[in-house]
């Protein structure tokens, strides 16, 4: 056991505790002499209160001493250790790891995990004596400052400290302990130890917990750890990524939101909105959808922009404000769709194929705004057309398909083509069965049937089943079709017999109609368009995605020529030649491992962590300079020797003032009766008997 004094420049002043007893010496009042009669009683009563007179004036200075005393070591702060003395003196050497990710930016009662980690590595340097050395490491998924070396400048790391600001990246833990580590192996010092001042998220360790201990090249377990603890975000929604895609169903622009739950609260109605931008004017709000999430758990918000054949465009989804706010932007840029070229084919094509079902479809396809180009042959045509410069083949009213014919599609088909075939009235040659969800039978009647549409799973906001009377579709025919293991009905009948169906990879579709007016009126009807629409989309919807590139910040464009990563989110345009459009480019905080997740790493993963070390944890509030204090260096005095002084200054005050003595002595003289009955023999003799259980109302009080 040993103490130990953080700031050991407040013991310089501790020999002015003399200051009293010379003050003492120096002013004492010269004897003064008086003619007076005779003085034989006067010696007698001198000689009885002199002593206790000069009892009083010494603990006056007694007091005095003590007072001064104790104010000096409390400035000096005295630290009681237990164990045995450094070899290296009084020494410490500690490194303060502050965490600059994105997720401090958490903020809890209007201050941020930065403001208490700041502050908390203020304290931290300001306790240490002038023996101690220290580092700081500010961090996020590389090194963002490193002051060096060991040092007692802890003034200047407290400043370098308050200069920085969270950026907009991730957490990596093990790039900076390899750091920490490496400081303190180069320092004599016996006590060593590292503060981390982070929210210690999960996703900032080693993929998955491991041992890190065998990552990091100078590890010693004799290095004392420290974790500040911070408190969770009860409010927290993070947007982890979109997916946006042309809908050509619906002529508009479909973006799909991943929402996660990151806090440790449900969320209710938190409105999630998306908006858009031209080159020349700002954001302009296109959708808007609130949505419920449970705690941990995500959800998938779908969302439209008007979709403008020609142009491209810039946008972002934003969440409301709550604790975090980087995760609650999310930009994007889509460049300009190009308009798909379809190739219809159908028997007999010519003029009379502009009355044919080829007709009904095209005039669907084509009504404005559109975004695709048809061009018409007939089936035998297909033989020299290059079909894989075409999104969408579609056979109408096919009927007999030669071998030739089929084992082109066949191979259009591997080759990342689309086809979409309209029986009519006609039987489909077994040659194109193979290529189809389905295997055909009959032509059967369906009249008085009603129909059913199955949602879009994969996309719920292109489903045309709502706003359109179905029970006012009339189909007389069909041909009888037996859906085969990847078929995905998408409209049936109340018997179940299908009338478009898809395959699940969305490369074929079949409508087991015809697309004119001969079996049904559906041509007439206001929902054709939408629905032809909707087979052309849904078919050509992986091909026409032409999304432009969006990073995540720290990445960069080195194809373009540039090295710098991109350390803000936003949207930026790309170095083109002057004969070009301009490019854009989204950056965007990542999400995807977790870095908005406001829980931390329990105890129990540090273990599996660091197997060897004892990990201490201290609270980010009002208490942890004593708390960290305590766990470096043992029991802080500060506050015993500020009672201690006061205490001292109190007795002084009792001893020094008649009026305090006085009121001592009232007080005394109350209580003097309580005491004297307790004090009496026959009284303690009476409380032992009745202690011991005997009767005593017959007993003498005062024996003998």
């Amino acid at each position: 056991m040993h103490w130990n004094f953080l700031n050991t420049s407040a013991l310089w002043a501790l020999p002015l505790v003399f200051v009293p007893i010379i003050f003492h010496l120096l002013f004492r009042k010269p004897a003064r002499t008086v003619v007076f009669s005779d003085l034989r009683f006067l010696k007698q009563i001198l000689k009885q209160s002199r002593p206790r007179k000069r009892l009083y004036e010494w603990l006056l200075l007694l007091m005095r001493i003590l007072a001064l005393a104790c104010l000096f070591f409390f400035l000096a702060r005295p630290v009681l250790q237990w164990g045995a003395k450094e070899a290296s003196g009084d020494s410490m050497a500690m490194v303060i790891l502050l965490d600059a990710s994105y997720s401090m930016q958490t903020a809890d009662s209007g201050v941020s995990h930065w403001d208490r980690a700041v502050s908390m590595a203020e304290k931290a340097l300001g306790s240490l004596g002038d023996k101690d050395r220290s580092a700081l490491i500010i961090f996020s998924d590389r090194i963002e400052y490193n002051s060096g070396g060991l040092s007692g400048r802890h003034e200047e790391m407290s400043a370098e400290a308050k200069k920085h600001k969270p950026g907009n990246r991730t957490t990596d833990f093990l790039t900076a302990f390899q750091t920490a580590y490496k400081i303190l192996e180069r320092s004599p010092a016996s006590l060593k130890s590292i503060l981390l001042l982070s929210d210690a998220a999960p996703h900032g360790w080693t993929d998955g917990i491991k041992n890190m201990e065998s990552l990091i090249p100078d590890f010693n377990s004799h290095v004392q750890m420290v974790f500040a603890r911070f408190p969770p975000a009860g409010n927290n929604a993070s947007i982890s990524g979109i997916t946006v895609a042309p809908d050509f169903s619906g002529n508009a622009l479909r973006v799909s939101v991943s929402v996660q739950n990151s806090g440790t609260e449900k969320i209710t109605r938190v409105p999630v909105s998306l908006e858009t931008r031209g080159l020349s004017t700002g954001y302009v709000r296109q959708s808007q959808v609130l949505a419920d999430i449970s705690k941990g758990e995500s959800a998938s918000v779908n969302l439209k922009a008007p979709l403008q054949i020609g142009e491209s465009v810039q946008g972002r989804v934003l969440l409301s404000p709550d604790a975090l706010s980087p995760d609650n932007v999310f930009y994007f840029t889509s460049n300009s769709p190009k308009k798909l070229k379809i190739l219809c084919a159908e028997e007999p094509s010519g003029v009379q194929a502009l009355t044919g079902e080829s007709f009904f479809f095209r005039e669907a396809i084509l009504s404005p705004p559109s975004a695709y180009e048809i061009t018409t042959v007939a089936l035998s045509e297909i033989k020299r057309m290059k079909l894989e410069s075409y999104a969408l083949l579609v056979l109408a009213n096919p009927g007999n398909v030669e071998q030739d014919i089929s084992s082109k599609i066949s191979e259009y088909l591997n080759h990342g083509g689309r086809l979409f075939v309209a029986c009519g009235d006609r039987l489909i040659s077994a040659n194109l069965e193979e290529l189809l969800p389905v295997r055909f039978g009959n032509p059967m009647e369906t009249k008085g049937l009603t129909l059913s549409v199955l949602p879009d799973q994969e996309n719920p906001e292109s489903d045309i089943q709502k706003g359109y009377d179905w029970d006012k579709i009339s189909v007389m025919k069909i041909i009888d079709a037996y859906l085969n293991d990847d078929a995905e009905p998408y409209l049936s009948f109340s018997n179940a017999k299908p009338l478009l169906v898809f395959s699940y990879d969305n490369k074929t579709a079949v409508w087991t109609s015809s697309i004119d007016r001969k079996w049904n009126n559906a041509a007439a009807k206001p929902i054709f368009p939408p629905l032809m629409r909707y087979v052309a989309g849904r078919l050509t919807q992986t091909s026409s995605q032409n999304q432009s590139q969006s990073l995540f910040v720290g990445e960069s464009l080195r194809k373009k020529g540039s090295s710098e990563p991109f350390e803000e989110p936003g949207i930026y345009p790309l170095p083109i030649g002057n004969d070009q459009s301009p490019e854009f480019v989204s950056v965007n905080v990542d999400a995807r491992k977790g870095e908005s997740s406001s829980t931390a790493v329990q105890s129990d993963d540090l273990k599996i962590l660091f197997p060897s070390v004892s990990v201490n944890w201290v609270e980010s509030g009002e208490n942890f300079q004593s708390q960290f204090i305590s766990l470096m260096r043992g029991k802080e005095l500060t506050r015993f020797f500020l009672l201690a002084a006061a205490f001292f200054l109190l007795m002084e005050l009792v001893l020094g003032s008649r009026r305090i003595q006085t009121a001592a002595a009232l007080f005394v003289l109350l209580l003097a009766p309580t005491l004297h009955s307790a004090a009496v023999p026959g009284n303690r003799f009476i409380l032992a008997q009745l202690k011991n259980g005997n009767d005593v109302s017959s007993w003498d009080p005062y024996p003998l």
